[in-house]
């Protein structure tokens, strides 16, 4: 029960703030780019494991591509790639802060689709037992000529 617990996000120092998520949908796929910003509030270094979900069903199918980025600005300056564990719906990656660390995490994808809908996971924030301070989303429908 203690080790749920402490990966759920109920007892982490490390909070998750700020996004800023592009979500372009075309004919035959949702492209979405994320940036994610945490920071760690303790005067200790600390470690937190995250899950990536992807809203998968019939319509829409699992990412085609994925790319995870660290960087320390939501520009992406000297970001490194992240490399995630796990298939299907839902990815992992493991995030180490520093003292009063602050990252932004990049998350692109595109997702196959058979509609010319998408949808995004809004429910994540809840783990965390606090509102986030910033979400700004960008959509776009990309208009393809036959």
């Amino acid at each position: 029960m203690v080790t749920i617990c402490l990966y759920s996000g109920w007892f982490t120092t490390i909070h998750f703030d700020r996004e800023r998520v592009e979500i372009t949908i075309a004919s035959a796929h949702v492209h979405v780019r994320g940036w994610y910003h945490y920071v760690n509030t303790s005067p200790l270094p600390a470690v937190l494991t995250l899950g990536v979900p992807f809203p998968v069903d019939a319509d829409h199918g699992l990412p085609i591509v994925v790319r995870l980025v660290e960087a320390s600005d939501l520009n992406g300056d000297g970001g490194r790639a992240i490399y995630a564990r796990g298939h299907g719906e839902e990815r992992r990656f493991r995030l180490v802060f520093g003292p009063g660390e602050g990252k932004w995490i990049g998350l692109e994808y595109v997702q196959p689709t058979t509609v010319t809908s998408g949808r995004y996971i809004l429910r994540s924030t809840r783990l965390w037992r606090r509102a986030i301070e910033c979400a700004d989303f960008v959509l776009a429908a990309r208009v393809e000529s036959r």
